[in-house]
């Protein structure tokens, strides 16, 4: 007969890097171990021998809210900014029952922001607000919990963060007629080298990518004529007075949509797809454009709840 042993549970994740105060997480999977297997010919056997290879750790993926506690604003700000000399740390993900008993704990060293996913905004979405981080680890270690009570810094506030409070502010262009604004995701390589007789690789990083980001606005007539213009003189005259170092700054509000609590700022901007959006004759419908900028560098302005 099988062993009636309860199965172990988790009901939630505290995150941290070091030297920093705790933060709760939304999701969390990665930085489990594993190797390559290497496959062995022996003379004249016919099985081949099986052993353990370079180890290696898989990726950190997880969300949390826009509030990013437990020092993650200021590792996001500097890798998106590129600064090489505060790009790795060291962190450590904890377990606890649904009583917030730490029962695991998994130290994770050497460690570089490979993604940073920013949410799509919608005037009238109802998702909350959260980033999207994938983390390369170079090294891990498991600890059993202490038993302790998990204590985590976050706002109350942030449970009321959704995504259909927001303001663009797009030089040159109707900003009040934003309705939309894409996911946008910062990605970093990074390479994986080893060395010597050593096991276990280590991380580098390498080029940023900064993606294309897409504006769906719906405007007045006049506010058409004005992005129709645009175009014309962008893409048809060849006038890129408005494609010149255009910087957009998309701020999060709470929920009365006037108190801003953050902005992502995006820099070095230029639009090169202005697009009326398909809509069916006979039906009557809202006119929508999308507007995709091209991006050259990104900063973030921290995230402060309150009044």
């Amino acid at each position: 007969m099988a062993d009636k042993k309860r199965a172990s549970t988790t009901g939630y994740y505290l995150w941290s890097l070091s030297g920093s105060d705790p933060a709760s997480v939304i999701k969390f999977e990665g930085a489990e171990a594993e190797t390559d297997k290497i496959e062995l010919k022996m003379g004249s056997e016919k099985a081949n021998q099986l052993m353990i290879g370079n180890v290696k750790y898989t990726d950190i993926k997880m969300d949390m809210g826009i509030a990013l506690g437990g020092g993650m604003f200021g590792w996001i700000n500097n890798t998106l900014q590129h600064n090489t000399d505060y790009l790795r740390q060291d962190g450590a993900i904890s377990y606890a029952d649904y009583n917030r008993k730490v029962i695991h704990t998994k130290n994770c060293f050497g460690l570089l922001i490979k993604k940073v996913g920013f949410p799509a905004l919608d005037a009238k979405g109802k998702d909350p607000l959260k980033v999207a981080l994938e983390i390369a680890v170079e090294h891990m270690e498991h600890n059993k919990g202490d038993g302790s009570t998990l204590q985590g810094k976050s706002s109350p506030d942030q449970k009321h963060m959704a995504n259909n409070a927001f303001r663009c502010t797009i030089p040159g262009f109707p900003e009040t007629a934003v309705t939309k604004v894409d996911a946008f995701a910062v990605e970093q390589k990074c390479l994986l080298h080893y060395y010597g007789h050593a096991r276990g690789g280590f991380s580098e990083p390498a080029d940023i990518s900064i993606p294309d980001i897409s504006f769906t606005f719906a405007p007045t007539p006049d506010e058409e004529e004005t992005l129709n213009k645009i175009a014309f003189d962008l893409h048809t005259k060849g006038n890129y007075t408005h494609a010149k170092d255009i910087n957009i700054r998309i701020a999060w509000l709470q929920p009365d949509k006037t108190t801003e609590i953050g902005a992502l700022n995006l820099q070095g901007c230029m639009p090169h797809k202005i697009q009326r959006q398909v809509s069916e004759s006979g039906k009557e419908e809202a006119v929508s454009y999308k507007v995709t900028f091209g991006v050259e560098y990104c900063t973030l302005d921290e995230v402060k709840f309150g009044s």
